[in-house]
Parts: C-alpha cells; structure tokens; sequence
C-alpha cells in the first residue's frame, strides 16, 4: 500500500470535464433549434403527426366554420394546399 491515492480526488477532476461536455451539449441544441436544419424540420413534423395521431382527440361538436379567403391574399400566398410553413 504505497500508493495513498484519495477516492474523491478523481471526481473532483473530472467535474470541469462533464460540465464541459454539458455545455457543449446545451450549445449545440441551441444552435439546431436556431439553424433549424431540414433534417430536424421534417424529425419535428414527423413526431407532431404521429403524437395528434396517438392523441385522445374530443368529438366533433357539429358545428360548422367557413372560412373566406380573398383574392388578395391568394395571390400573395398561392393555392391551397399551402405548405406546413405557412401554419
């Protein structure tokens, strides 16, 4: 038993370490959800669908809504179906 090593000594160390990873990390998250790449876009709109499909939705209330769009605002944002970015 030369070696009189401290257990806690080790742990101590690697602190700044996995705070550094952890930082890392949280930056790079918020760089992706800033960027927002078109891999993670189409990821995102994958997992809202599948969850409104898993979701316990209510019951239709019967009740009717029209909805009148102007010319105006169909020149300027085209033909239905409009693509999920203009939601």
């Amino acid at each position: 038993m030369s070696e009189s090593r401290r257990p806690g000594r080790a742990a101590k160390r690697s602190w700044p370490w996995l705070g550094g990873g952890a930082l890392a990390v949280a930056l790079a998250v918020a760089g992706l959800g800033v960027l927002r790449p078109a891999a993670l876009v189409q990821l995102d709109d994958r997992v809202y669908d599948a969850l409104l499909r898993h979701a316990r939705l209510r019951a239709p209330s019967g009740r009717v809504a029209m909805v009148d769009v102007d010319e105006q605002s169909l020149a300027r944002l085209g033909r239905w179906p409009w693509p999920r970015s203009r939601f």
